[in-house]
């Protein structure tokens, strides 16, 4: 899972797209139904996107937040040479950044998907089948 959906699990819920489908994920995962690995990158991600991103809160609220996202207990991996190769490799082939390609190159190397709430990264990499996207966008009504 990449930071695009942790995030999701610190704001109310009207707040942002998928909030509800962020934070069922995290449920499954505190009642052992999913494990969730991540890399240790996502903590770093999530605070810059409290301190920069469009749902800015607080200063203490932001601070509060990320130690809520330090309290659950996910699978957290720490980078290896082959996974770091890899991402280097994904992100010149489909045009990532390095931090994007990492969560691509962590969920490959788990044998599982990447769950994001990122459209551009599922976009671009679709191919590989790697990426899900945490819930479809809606629909156009007709």
């Amino acid at each position: 899972m990449d930071a695009s959906v942790a995030f999701k699990w610190l704001i109310p819920d009207a707040a942002e797209e998928d909030v509800p489908a962020a934070k069922s994920l995290l449920v499954d995962h505190m009642e052992g139904r999913v494990k969730i690995a991540v890399p240790a990158l996502l903590y770093y991600e999530v605070a810059n996107i409290l301190l920069f991103g469009r749902s800015r809160p607080a200063a203490g609220e932001a601070a509060e937040a990320l130690s809520d996202l330090f309290s659950i207990p996910l699978a957290v991996v720490a980078p290896m040479p082959d996974t770091a190769d890899a991402a280097l490799r994904l992100a010149s082939d489909h045009g990532l950044s390095f931090y994007d390609a990492s969560y691509v190159a962590l969920a490959a190397s788990l044998d599982c998907p990447l769950i994001t709430a990122d459209q551009r990264l599922a976009r671009r990499v679709r191919a590989g089948g790697r990426v899900r996207l945490l819930a479809a966008p809606p629909r156009p009504t007709t």
